[in-house]
């Protein structure tokens, strides 16, 4: 489960925990124009800057400790102007 919540101008992805994940991929595209991406222990990730009429999507894989991704769960939201 990928939920995306936003307050303001940051928008905040959490997750589930996946059984057997020593980290995940945390992949951000926003309409923007910009591109992250991180790996991290952690099933939550906040973006800043998310401007009005502006959209995030967020993908997140979890990854085993020799470093293989799995599936990803994807989510879109746009923040309104």
């Amino acid at each position: 489960r990928l939920a995306l919540r936003r307050r303001g101008a940051t928008v905040t992805a959490t997750w589930s925990k996946v059984t057997g994940a020593a980290g995940y991929r945390v992949r951000v595209v926003g309409s923007d124009g910009r591109r992250v991406q991180v790996t991290r222990k952690a099933r939550r990730f906040a973006v800043t800057g998310i401007g009005p009429g502006e959209s995030v999507r967020v993908a997140v894989r979890a990854v085993s400790a020799n470093g293989r991704p799995g599936s990803a769960r994807t989510a879109t939201l746009r923040r309104r102007g």
